[in-house]
């Protein structure tokens, strides 16, 4: 009778039981009604257990898909942070570091730079106490300079004037012959004013001259000819060779001398 009341009864099993059961027809509503309220109660038991089973399962499901997604969310956002903290802590160990080397090699540079310049100024500081020691060299003045260059030109002058004459005295080897007795110079000057002077008689005088050749015996001769002149010198060329030599000849020492530049003879007054 259990195993029947466990069950629920239908209404179309209703007129079966009523045909194999017939003493039970008169109880069968309040077996029905009975059945029908256990039926109730275990489903609704079951739905229960169910609904817990299936809270169960939802719950460890939707756990662990918020786990999963947390776990993804909380991990990227730590990645993140982390990325950060590693990011800026090495940034300040690197700063660091390079702050440590640049600090040592400036150091270094610094401690090689003061050495050089030590090494310099004691070299320079010795270098300059040995040219006092010694004396520095000698330095010419602008006038001492200009007064040089004029005695070398001079002399290279001369030494044109002297080549000159020489080339002369090979292409004129009798003139040589008959002034052998002479100084080469003296001889070369003298062959120079035969050579330049013409015959007495071929060139008159000029009037109006000043500069006379043989000017009277009150008036002061103020050219090289004019003093030639006086002195008995054919040629003024001999003056200009004075003046080259920076010497006048004893015997005309009295007569004449060098002016204050020694540029130019002018007469004794």
């Amino acid at each position: 009778m259990s195993k029947v009341i466990s069950f629920s009864i239908s209404d179309r099993y209703l007129d079966k039981l009523r045909t194999l059961y017939p003493a039970l027809t008169d109880n069968l509503a309040v077996k029905q009604f009975v059945t029908d309220g256990l039926d109730s109660s275990l489903g609704n038991s079951l739905d229960v257990s169910l609904d817990d089973g299936l809270d169960d399962k939802l719950k460890t499901l939707i756990e662990s898909s918020l786990s999963s997604s947390l776990d993804d969310t909380l991990d990227d956002v730590l990645d993140d942070k982390l990325k950060t903290i590693i990011e800026t802590s090495l940034d300040d160990v690197l700063d660091e570091r390079l702050d440590a080397v640049m600090g040592k090699l400036i150091s270094s540079l610094s401690d090689r730079l003061s050495r050089l310049e030590a090494r310099l100024d004691d070299s320079l500081d010795g270098s300059l106490d040995v040219k006092l020691d010694y004396g520095l060299p000698y330095q010419p003045s602008k006038d001492e300079l200009t007064e040089t260059q004029r005695r070398v030109l001079e002399s290279r002058q001369l030494a044109e004037a002297k080549l000159k004459h020489a080339a002369y005295l090979v292409k004129n080897p009798l003139v040589v012959r008959d002034l052998s007795k002479k100084q080469p110079i003296e001889t070369a000057i003298e062959t120079v004013e035969a050579i330049d002077e013409p015959d007495k008689g071929a060139i008159g005088p000029v009037r109006g001259d000043s500069d006379s050749i043989e000017p009277g015996k009150g008036e002061i001769p103020t050219t090289h000819k004019a003093i030639a002149a006086r002195l008995g010198i054919k040629s003024q060329t001999k003056l200009n060779y004075w003046i080259k030599t920076g010497t006048i000849p004893s015997e005309y020492a009295d007569k004449c001398r060098f002016n204050e530049s020694k540029t130019k003879i002018v007469w004794i007054i």
